[in-house]
């Protein structure tokens, strides 16, 4: 039944409602005059309604609170703002709240915004004055509607409105690859900005931190330096293209930077480079260095320093060192204005800052540059004791303490042999009777592998991984328009999430005797580093004088990223991720390639192989990850231990991904200095398996 003239008041909820089934009243409608409706369920819909939060913006209004716009969809008192769909009005074209609207008034928007930013003449927009509704009604039937003069009803306009519907949604699901990245030096026409816009726009980036830490010689709304440098038609190379000194001074004074008063650092932010006081020995400095662009233009500027000072911190953290002072190398895109660099580069160091304050690593200096796409690295100092160093090269251990990580002195897992203690002259060995936690970054005790097995049953080290893989696949989603916001979320807490308490349970539980950060290379490519670094110079990859090692790594034990897998089976790789599986080749041994291929043989060796490729798990060897996780050889008998302190310290995805084994020189066939891909979970720690 349809009531008319009868304007809806208000709504009562019946609070006794007769429990029969018979009758299930819910409420009463009532109407502005008087008249009142039963009802079982009720849906009230309701014209759009403005935000709050516009009338504190100081825009005009119309007369219900949404914002007044003219032809070009610009505002009537404030030229800089645009606006389109529900949340304005055109002044000379009312026309209700609806979404057909709001979608024609996007690419007329995006171009008089275009035309605004290059100082062109805007272009007119009249919207349509009637659209075509339809509305489901559930079973596969649908009405429709058009101004005053069409109804009608049918199955035919269901069929319809779903192929509307589903044309719309392909495309903002079938889009295109990613562009190739513009040259150097763009057309001016596309990347160069008139300044007449941007004259309005001054105070939308300027702060009152701004205000108060520059002088109006400074200021680039009273200084003519900002218009010469942002107007001219060229912009230069060399020192040229450094970032002008009162946007650096403005920006450093909004940063936090309470580490920048230690007293181990005589100079920093401001001089020619940063003075420091050097470790008492015998400490050591570790020092690092990482550099990468942004992932995309729409990346948020502060999450993207925040994971640019993670992924540089994350080197020191994986040789179990402490960062301490750190210097940056950022380069920000041509901007229009001086207040858009300010603006970017506040947000890009404040949250690098943010995560370096909180790694006790002071920001010292670094040098910022203009450049065509955002990049942000930082050289990393850090600090520690040669006893608590780790490792992924044999070789360069021995230059500090005569021991490898993987390729371990007979009689001695944990690698403690011949170590010095700080101010000392103790053997590790008798250090090994301490009991965990007696003092900071001291270790459990630990035994020689299994003593009851052979050395082929049980493995010499366990492989731990201490997050899940899969950024690079994601990130390539993203960029591409083909990811899901729940991937991209996933894939920046894990960006985001430190590796520092990861390093020191891997230390301290695990008694870890290698370890390295999974990062661009991929999680194959850092493992053969680590496999090389056991071994001595002048040999042949995969042994030395006393032997070498062997690894078995389990495709299903690896950790993937949500979204990960979903992205592979689209054939979504990284950029860097074909590079990486080519270097990866020599690296790896399948089962049973070591057998002739003849008859059956041949058979099981192709499928075995065929498989292990198919699996969806295999092109995350390869994925190069930011912000990766640490990848560590830790002894059997400490595995469990070592992965219920990682989950409880919030590393959830840590997983035992493989098993490692010395060898005798020549003892293992082609399997020696390899990595054996396997299709079976990790079982060999306490079960024997080989």
């Amino acid at each position: 039944m349809l009531h008319t003239q009868a304007e809806a008041a208000r709504v009562e909820k019946v609070e006794a409602p007769d429990p029969s089934p018979s009758s299930s009243l819910a409420g009463v409608l009532y109407t502005e005059d008087g008249r009142s409706f039963p009802y079982h369920e009720c849906v009230w819909c309701t014209e759009g309604q403005p935000a709050p939060w516009l009338q504190d913006t100081g825009l005009a209004l119309d007369e219900k609170g949404f914002v007044a716009v003219d032809d070009h969809l610009q505002s009537i008192s404030h030229p800089s703002v645009f606006a389109g769909g529900d949340i304005c009005s055109m002044v000379r074209h009312p026309r209700p709240k609806a979404g057909v609207f709001a979608v024609r008034a996007g690419p007329p928007l995006l171009e008089n915004i275009k035309r605004a930013l290059r100082g062109e003449r805007l272009v007119r927009y009249t919207p349509q004055s009637t659209f075509l509704s339809l509305i489901s009604t559930g079973d596969t039937h649908a009405v429709a509607s058009k101004g005053h003069y069409l109804a009608l009803e049918g199955a035919w306009l269901w069929a319809l409105k779903d192929w509307i519907d589903r044309k719309f949604m392909r495309m903002y699901q079938d889009l295109p690859p990613m562009p190739p990245p513009g040259g150097l030096f763009p057309p001016p026409s596309s990347s160069f900005f008139s300044t007449s816009l941007f004259a309005s726009l001054s105070s939308s980036f300027s702060s009152s931190a701004a205000a108060r830490h520059s002088s109006p010689d400074d200021n680039p709304a009273s200084s003519s330096s900002s218009s010469s440098l942002y107007s001219h038609p060229m912009r230069c190379g060399g020192c040229g293209s450094k970032v002008g000194a009162s946007i650096l001074s403005r920006v450093l004074a909004k940063l936090d930077l309470p580490l920048s008063h230690r007293e181990d650092i005589l100079m920093g932010v401001g001089d020619d480079a940063a003075v420091l006081l050097p470790p008492a020995p015998p400490i050591l400095q570790v020092q690092t260095l990482d550099f990468f662009r942004a992932f995309s233009p729409r990346f948020d500027p502060f999450i993207f320093g925040q994971i640019a000072a993670n992924h540089a911190l994350s080197d020191c953290h994986a040789m179990n060192a402490q960062p301490r002072t750190a210097l940056a190398l950022v380069v920000v895109p041509l901007a229009a204005t001086e207040n858009i660099t300010e603006a970017l580069l506040v947000q890009l160091l404040a949250g690098a800052a943010q995560v370096l304050n909180a790694a006790g690593c002071a920001l010292v200096g670094g040098h910022t540059s203009e450049g065509s796409e955002l990049s942000l690295g930082f050289s990393i100092t850090g600090e520690a004791s040669p006893s608590h160093l780790l490792y992924k090269s044999k070789t360069k251990r021995e230059r500090v303490d005569g021991i490898g990580p993987l390729c371990v002195r007979a009689g001695h897992p944990t690698g403690w042999e011949g170590r010095k203690e700080e101010g000392g002259g103790e053997k590790a060995g008798e250090r090994n009777a301490i009991d965990a936690g007696q003092e900071t970054g001291a270790r459990a005790p630990s035994s020689p592998s299994s003593p009851s097995l052979p050395p082929s049953i049980c493995p010499s080290y366990v492989l731990l991984l201490t997050k899940a893989l899969g950024t690079g696949t994601l990130l390539a989603a993203e960029g591409q328009g083909k990811g899901k916001a729940r991937w991209e979320e996933g894939a920046v807490a894990s960006m985001l999430q430190s590796n520092a308490n990861a390093a020191k349970i891997l230390w301290e539980v695990g008694q870890a005797t290698a370890a390295t950060d999974v990062t661009g290379f991929g999680l194959v490519g850092h493992l053969g580093e680590m496999i090389k670094g056991g071994m001595g110079e002048g040999e042949s990859e995969g042994g030395n004088e006393q032997g070498g090692v062997r690894v078995r790594l389990s495709l299903p034990s690896l950790a993937a990223l949500q979204g990960a897998e979903a992205c592979f089976a689209k054939d979504i790789t990284s950029s860097l991720a074909p590079a990486n599986e080519h270097h990866a080749q020599s690296l790896l041994y399948f089962p049973s390639d070591d057998r002739p291929p003849v008859g059956a043989a041949a058979s099981a060796t192709t499928t075995t192989t065929a498989k292990i490729k198919s699996h969806p798990k295999y092109p995350l060897l390869f994925d190069p990850q930011t912000a990766g996780g640490l990848l560590a050889t830790v002894v059997p008998e400490r595995v469990e231990a070592t992965m219920v302190a990682l989950r409880a310290a919030g590393y959830g995805a840590a997983c035992v991904i493989g098993e490692v084994w010395r060898v005798e020189k020549g003892g293992d066939g082609e399997r020696e200095g390899k990595i054996e891909l396997v299709l079976d979970e990790v079982g060999c720690v306490g079960n024997g398996r080989n």
